[in-house]
């Protein structure tokens, strides 16, 4: 019997990777190498302005380059700190591509999912830190196909990158493809556009929103199996 969906798009980060950890310790390594006062009690403020820049990134009012330095020179601007922006964000990706944590069960379930379904790896991401991360992760082979919106010129929730994912997957129909993320605005709202049903991946249980309107919600990967299969 043939499983219910048989292509899945998994959003990457916060999704199957832990991206919050890899960001932190990229985060603090960093700043170490600057002695520039305590890295977590600085990391918040980080946070809050790097969510401000991907959100302009997502939306379209800046580019990827732009969001590699302008994160740093805000934030070296708030703490009045002189130091170079480029070369911070040089040593910021550099100690980032080093971290491919895996979420809890991602391993177990990405690996039985492949056995009966065809996988791919939509993320917004930079090209430098996702393929250094990709590239040694134990659940990669698992994908037929990695997409990363830097190398391809578009962003989710744009339909631009779902036409890409669509190509290389040629062209099946959007019934038997199933969008699962962890982030509303781009991987739920964007495969919701695109005509996609969407796995709303939601272990913090947050109140479901009006809109987007996920198709299903799951709280830990292991709920994946019994809706796809």
């Amino acid at each position: 019997m043939s499983p219910r969906y048989p292509w899945l798009i998994f959003d990457a980060d916060n999704t199957l990777y832990d991206f919050d950890a890899a960001e932190r310790n990229a985060f603090v390594e960093l700043m170490r190498s600057l002695r520039a006062g305590n890295p977590e009690e600085l990391y918040p403020l980080y946070q809050n302005i790097n969510h401000a820049v991907w959100h302009d990134f997502e939306a379209g009012r800046i580019n990827a380059d732009e969001v590699k330095v302008l994160r740093f020179r805000r934030l070296f601007e708030q703490l009045g700190l002189e130091a170079d922006a480029g070369a911070a964000s040089d040593h910021y990706l550099s100690f980032l591509g080093r971290h491919n944590e895996l979420l809890e069960g991602a391993r177990e379930i990405v690996e039985r999912l492949s056995r009966r379904h065809r996988l791919l790896l939509l993320t917004n991401g930079l090209t430098r830190v996702q393929r250094a991360r990709f590239g040694s992760s134990e659940i990669a082979p698992f994908f037929e196909h990695i997409i990363i919106s830097e190398e391809v010129g578009a962003v989710k929730p744009q339909a631009a990158i779902f036409d890409i994912a669509f190509a290389r997957m040629g062209h099946p129909a959007k019934k038997d493809v199933l969008m699962i993320g962890d982030k509303l605005s781009s991987d739920i709202a964007g495969g919701q556009n695109y005509g996609l049903d969407t796995v709303w991946y939601n272990p913090g249980r947050l109140p479901l929103p009006a809109r987007p309107r996920p198709t299903y919600t799951i709280s830990a990967l292991r709920e994946l199996p019994a809706l796809v299969d």
